[in-house]
């Protein structure tokens, strides 16, 4: 026995030295005396480990634990489990090892991170907050309990405070900094939100998504120059990021660089829409304005169908274009917006998405959405602002007849965008101060006209529309139009009809900044928050302008 111990400590000390060879030599010939002597089992686990043999590793620790279930034995033999991402049976030994060791950290941390990668969120939570619970700085852990209580519970006080405390066990731990600048935004405090993450910038942190969210936040505040500059320094470091190159194509645009802008815009597509392609668009070349497309079909298509249909409608003014410049066109859109489009004679063939598009013959194809590009607008060529859609003059005749035949003001109004964020959402009753020496029409349909509070009194157009061409027929017969930056907004800046959109801070990209002018329609004016949420403020000045307009009429 005295022979079999000096030879195992002899064993270990060339372990333990590197001289793996000598060592597994020892162990064996201890085990040929004595094949239970658990800790030459033991040993010979863990030198498999450290050479990479998983397999081997993991017969010999459980044939230590079959003779010695000791709780050292169950957590090494669960961390190889956990190294493989064998989680069930790395969650039974950490569990043996919990039963004797219950203020184990790196188990209880390392089971968390298996629960957390199961979905098992509550027991991830309850690993951590027994981390925390013997020692109180383990600010990984602190960083990783912050991230779980905001993206699973968003409980925002748990989350912030155990960042708070990530960050003073180290006050240079950057990832607790980005975290922190992430709950931030989310909750709207924007400002903090840049502390945090330009705390992040200071502190070295490598991300991609710390440009991203930094170039974010300063658009949130309007600060596109600044904005601007966060996305072009991503891209000093992440050149082939989409994200950093769609953001900075949005705010260039927004900013009048349009050549620049438009060329980066195209990054939408590796951040949207090639996720809802139904055929692979490389196996016909995209039209991009550089080729000739005389007697050529050129197919074009929105990326998905539940694309918004505004964007659809806004770009529908290039079809006449390509027609001119000698191609077929096939034009496949929304089918709210296909009887409208025909009507129009926008000289394309209009489809629905019921015909597949592997079954089309084109030559060339392009998304909507790059038209503008092809044609490096600006708003010195934008064609059609006047108008470009027409409303079927027998179904005009209808609405007048039936809904229009009275010398009132006409105010067709729409509050809610079903595809929109909350920016695009108006509360209703900021229209009741619009109601008084004006006759007032819902354009709403669906969602939202359950809305319509006591004591404004509208007439509910929306529930007689089937599709976008009888919208355009109920407004045809307007004297204007009031929406949030909506479908309806472009539907009747494309008829040519008096449009006044309300846009919030945070517009979008193709509204431009610092002016009441659309680049886009003629008959469009735009009133713009001075502050996120202030619609009081929007609405005043539309009530205001409004009453100037009566008094001169």
């Amino acid at each position: 026995m005295v022979k079999e111990q000096e030879t195992l400590n002899l064993a270990i000390k060339s372990h333990e030295e590197g001289n793996f060879e000598g060592a597994e030599r020892l162990y064996r010939e201890i085990l040929e005396q004595n094949p239970n002597n658990d800790t030459a089992l033991y040993c010979l686990g863990i030198m498999a480990r450290q050479l990479g043999h998983y397999a081997a590793a993991i017969s010999y620790l459980n044939k230590a634990i079959e003779i010695n279930p000791n709780f050292e034995y169950y957590k090494d033999l669960g961390n190889i489990y956990f190294d493989l991402s064998r989680g069930e049976e790395a969650v039974e030994c950490y569990k043996k090892v919990l039963e004797i060791n219950p203020d184990d950290i790196e188990i209880n941390h390392n089971l968390g991170l298996i629960y957390q990668e199961t979905g098992y969120i509550d027991e991830a939570i309850q690993c951590f907050l027994n981390v925390i619970s013997i020692n109180k700085d383990e600010y990984e852990t602190l960083n990783i309990l912050g991230s779980l209580y905001f993206n699973h519970k968003r409980d925002i006080i748990n989350a912030i405070n155990c960042l708070d405390k990530a960050i003073l066990a180290k006050p240079d731990y950057a990832d607790a900094y980005f975290n922190l600048g992430i709950m931030y935004n989310w909750i709207q405090k924007t400002d903090e939100a840049i502390k945090s993450y330009e705390k992040a910038l200071e502190l070295n942190l490598n991300s991609e998504a710390l440009y991203i969210n930094l170039g974010t936040a300063y658009q949130e505040k309007n600060n596109l120059e600044t904005a601007i500059s966060f996305y072009r320094q991503g891209l000093e470091l992440y050149p082939d990021n989409p994200y950093l190159k769609f953001n900075l194509g949005c705010c260039l645009i927004k900013t009048g660089g349009f050549e620049q802008g438009w060329k980066y815009f195209e990054s939408r597509l590796d951040v949207f829409e090639h996720h809802n392609l139904k055929f692979d668009p490389d196996l016909k070349p995209k039209w991009d304005g550089n080729q000739l497309i005389q007697d050529k079909t050129v197919y074009v298509y929105p990326a998905s169908m539940s694309f918004d249909t505004g964007d659809s409608i806004n770009f529908a003014r290039y079809l006449p274009i390509l027609e001119a410049m000698g191609a077929k066109i096939i034009y496949k859109v929304q089918p709210e917006l296909q009887k409208l489009f025909k009507q129009s004679n926008l000289k394309a063939e209009i489809i629905d998405n019921s015909i597949p598009d592997e079954t089309l013959e084109f030559d060339y194809q392009v998304p909507f959405m790059s038209l503008p590009a092809a044609f490096e607008a600006n708003p010195d060529n934008i064609p059609f602002k006047a108008s470009y859609l027409k409303a079927d003059p027998e179904k005009v005749s209808y609405y007048k007849e039936n809904y229009f035949n009275n010398d009132d003001f006409k105010v067709g109004i729409f509050w809610y965008s079903a595809v929109a964020d909350s920016n695009r959402v108006m509360p209703l009753d900021h229209f009741l101060p619009l109601a008084e020496n004006i006759k007032l029409y819902s354009l709403q349909k669906g969602d939202g006209i359950e809305d319509i509070p006591e004591g404004l009194q509208v007439v509910n157009l929306g529930e007689t529309f089937n599709d976008f061409a009888d919208t355009a027929a109920a407004i045809e017969n307007f004297d204007l139009v009031i929406t949030p930056d909506a479908p309806i907004a472009h539907l009747a800046g494309a008829l040519g009809k008096a449009a006044w959109v309300m846009l919030p801070f945070l517009c979008d990209w193709r509204w431009m900044v610092n002016t009441e002018k659309s680049i886009w329609y003629d008959s469009i004016r735009l009133f713009r928050q001075s502050k996120p949420d202030n619609w009081d403020g929007v609405m005043n000045e539309v009530v205001g302008v409004l009453k100037e307009k009566m008094e001169q009429s």
